[in-house]
């Protein structure tokens, strides 16, 4: 299954985007780029998700950024240079992901939590 590029299109004044338990999806393509609105972005329990093809550009209203459980996920572009707003990242319970040691040079965090990060 496949979270596909034009899926939330729609939805310009969503704030709160929970996308929890989608054990099936084992691919996401960029489609949250028209999510001017969103200011929480909730990824948790991806069991089978393998690569992330997302920039997230276009969001810039994102405050809070949240990756919980990805036990298979291997690739993932930290192309989170376009999220002017972003004040908080959680990456936990990784297993193979890498991080790039740039990954997070433009950003002015106040909250960065890579608990259980292996």
């Amino acid at each position: 299954m496949k979270i596909k590029s034009a899926t939330f299109n729609v939805l310009i004044s969503l704030t709160f985007l929970n996308l929890s338990n989608c054990v099936k999806v084992e691919i996401i393509y960029n489609g949250f780029s028209n999510l001017v609105s969103l200011e929480k972005l909730y990824f948790n329990n991806y069991t089978n998700l393998k690569k992330i093809h997302a920039t997230f550009d276009g969001m810039k209203n994102l405050k809070m950024l949240i990756f919980e459980g990805f036990k298979n996920l291997e690739f993932m572009p930290m192309e989170l240079k376009h999220l002017s707003s972003l004040q908080a990242i959680l990456f936990k319970n990784y297993k193979k992901l890498k991080i790039e040691i740039n990954a997070f040079n433009v950003l002015s965090l106040i909250f960065l939590d890579l608990n259980s990060f292996i």
